[in-house]
């Protein structure tokens, strides 16, 4: 089983991907691009999400008994919706492959 920390390390680890993942989107060259108006669309969706996924984990991390292994089973549902809005996103590159982080 793991300890609270690695739960808290782990976690911490996913709010930075998704940050990461919506920087390599932004970042990408608009020659890449076929539809730049629904990339810009997705990063909004993908930012909001991020956002309330960080916003969680800012909330028990605040926590006296800091219960990581709840921050799994609370953000399960946004990850599944970044994750299914992330892949959508390949579509919009010429490639139909996301950037590489």
């Amino acid at each position: 089983m793991k300890t609270q920390e690695e739960l808290r390390e782990e976690a911490k680890a996913k709010v930075d991907e998704l940050t990461t993942k919506i920087n390599s989107l932004r970042s990408s060259p608009l020659e890449d691009i076929v539809n730049k108006d629904k990339l810009d669309e997705l990063i909004i969706e993908l930012e909001k999400i991020r956002d309330r996924i960080k916003a969680q984990y800012l909330r028990i991390k605040e926590k006296e008994d800091k219960k990581w292994d709840e921050f799994e089973l609370n953000v399960y549902q946004d990850m599944k919706s970044f994750n299914d809005a992330y892949r959508q996103a390949g579509t919009i590159f010429k490639s139909g492959k996301l950037p590489s982080r």
